[in-house]
């Protein structure tokens, strides 16, 4: 619901019909009960400075009278002119509106431009989910408008930034800031005065969304030996005369040590006894004849070899927590990813992830939390020092203004300074 028009018997229109008499206009347009009233006082008064006209400008009060001549403001005065004249001109809101704009109202009639004191009542639920001021006034010529807050204004909470992410070094980002409650710019020509009324009046900036976390740093790499063997090939064949007194399978042995040194051996299992002749197997011992040939000499390798590790790795960062806005509540940041461990021997661990930032309170700047990434440990000497550092945490947001712009004042004499969060 946005503003309407409100109509007391103290702010007019007067005189719609019957006689006009100079006690009334007293009581009408001073404001006084008795006493006189000089004809000078009831000229339409045009000092836009002027902050509590007796009869004051306006666009009703330029077209009043029967001949819509208006009030005059120098000469040739006529009762007949305060036909249909008004003094005040007040508005009000209720219900729920988001980014209220108070000055394009159609219920306005022209009459921010003139000095007929303005009076808006905001009663209800203003606010913003989309940064923007939740009530704005904005005009070229804006006078002698007094904002009168007995409801809520709520500002755009800001949303807590993106914690880093250590697989794609994404760096993580800021936290939003708050939107503003009530903006106001009369583009210099004119006041503006805010008062707020009664136990339930709120002027909230929205809250800072705080920033995320860094991602935690690589650990250093490490090493480790890993072993093996096996039979090996040697893709050759020996013979050799051997005197006698051998068995049948050392003279098979005995050829490949001769061919390719001591640790060769003939494959097992494939002997021929003397009597069997030939040479389909990959071994011939005669032993009778001192004559040995092995086609299948094999060695056994064995050793080990350096193996690199990676170092644990970093965790990533936590997401900062979103302010407290118009239907927005306030979340507190998520922790940070811890580092995994390293492999091997001299590998180190990774750094934690930094924690998100939370997110404030209507109005609140927030002292900044630590929420950068730690470094990966640095290996031991001797080992691969590839250990990275963490990212550092975001900023975060900053918190949405109760009241800002230019043009306007503050009524903290007649006003609750406790219904405003945030600056004013």
């Amino acid at each position: 619901m946005s503003l309407t028009r409100t109509t007391t018997s103290e702010t007019g229109p007067f005189y719609a019909s019957g006689s006009i008499s100079f006690s009334s206009l007293r009581t009408n347009f001073k404001r006084e009960s008795s006493g006189n009233i000089k004809a000078s006082e009831l000229l339409r008064d045009t000092d836009v400075t002027e902050t509590e006209p007796i009869v004051p400008d306006c666009t009703e009060n330029r077209v009043s009278g029967p001949l819509n001549d208006g009030i005059s403001s120098s000469t040739n005065l006529k009762i007949s002119q305060f036909r249909n004249s008004i003094k005040y001109y007040d508005l009000s809101q209720s219900g729920t509106d988001l980014n209220l704009d108070i000055a394009e109202s159609s219920l306005w009639n022209s009459n921010l431009q003139y000095n007929i004191e303005k009076r808006v009542t905001l009663g209800g639920t203003m606010g913003s989910t989309n940064g923007n001021a939740a009530a704005s006034l904005s005009a070229s010529a804006v006078y002698n408008v007094l904002l009168i807050i007995t409801g809520s204004i709520l500002g755009t909470g800001g949303l807590g930034g993106s914690g880093g992410v250590r697989s794609t070094a994404t760096a993580p980002t800021a936290g939003g800031n708050g939107g503003d409650a009530l903006s106001i710019n009369t583009n210099g020509t004119g006041t503006v005065t805010v008062r707020t009324s009664g136990s339930s009046a709120q002027v909230y900036g929205g809250g800072p969304g705080g920033g995320g976390g860094g991602y935690g740093g690589n650990g250093g790499g490490g090493s480790y030996q890993q072993s093996y063997s096996y039979e090996q090939s040697l893709g050759g064949s020996g013979s050799k005369n051997i005197s006698g007194g051998q068995q049948y399978y050392d003279m098979c042995h005995n050829a490949c040590r001769d061919a390719f040194g001591g640790s060769a051996y003939c494959k097992p299992n494939c002997y021929k006894l003397p009597w069997e002749g030939g040479c389909g197997c990959t071994c011939f011992s005669y032993q009778q004849g001192n004559q040995a040939e092995c086609t299948c000499c094999y060695r056994i390798e064995s050793g080990s070899y350096t193996v690199n590790t990676d170092g644990g790795l970093g965790g990533d960062g936590g997401d900062g927590g979103d302010g407290q806005g118009y239907q927005q509540s306030r979340t507190f940041g998520d922790a940070g990813v811890g580092g995994t461990s390293g492999g091997g021997s001299g590998a180190t661990d990774g750094g934690d992830g930094g924690d998100g930032g939370d997110g404030g309170t209507y109005g609140e700047t927030l002292v900044d939390i630590d929420g950068n990434g730690e470094d990966g440990e640095t290996p031991e000497d001797g080992t691969r020092t590839n250990a990275t550092s963490g990212a550092d945490g975001a900023s975060k947001g900053i918190a949405g203004r109760a009241v800002s712009g230019s043009g306007y004042s503050i009524d903290s004499a007649n006003g609750v300074d406790s219904a405003y969060k945030g600056l004013k």
